[in-house]
């Protein structure tokens, strides 16, 4: 049962421009930079992994799920990056506070936030990805209304 999955994986790690997978979006480096910049008109969540984590491989069905449950939103890019890829992308997951396999990070404007939970309790990434989509919701541009006079 997790050959299927380990072999998505690998399929998945071998991409290296930007892709989309069923509901996840494999980065090259300059996509990445991108959604870094805090430009992107929507959320992104980004899974950072190794292709030789065993960590990595374990969670990978259960990121697929989660991305296959939020495939419906238009406001959030479910994401993979693979840090070790060449040495720009060593260099990015090291910018971006990466130090072990697999870390995740919520990213929508400026804010940067990595998930502080134990890969391990995937319900707890679900509910986390969901807390920051409310945290962090785009501010509808309303206009002031002039103050009445009088």
């Amino acid at each position: 049962m997790m050959l299927p999955y380990l072999a998505l994986f690998v399929l998945l790690t071998l991409t290296l421009a930007t892709e989309r997978s069923g509901h996840i979006d494999v980065l090259d480096s300059d996509t990445l930079q991108y959604y870094l910049q805090g430009t992107a008109p929507f959320a992104v969540v980004i899974f950072y992994y190794a292709q030789w984590s065993s960590h990595c491989q374990a969670l990978s069905p259960y990121y697929l799920r989660i991305a296959e449950g939020e495939g419906g939103s238009q406001n959030l890019i479910m994401a993979y990056f693979d840090c070790e890829a060449d040495g720009e992308h060593l260099a990015l997951c090291a910018q971006q506070g990466v130090q072990s396999y697999p870390t995740i990070q919520f990213v929508r404007g400026s804010a940067v936030e990595t998930f502080p939970g134990k890969w391990e309790y995937t319900e707890s990434i679900r509910d986390w990805i969901h807390l920051m989509l409310y945290l962090h919701k785009p501010k509808k541009n309303s206009k002031q209304q002039p103050l009445p006079i009088g």
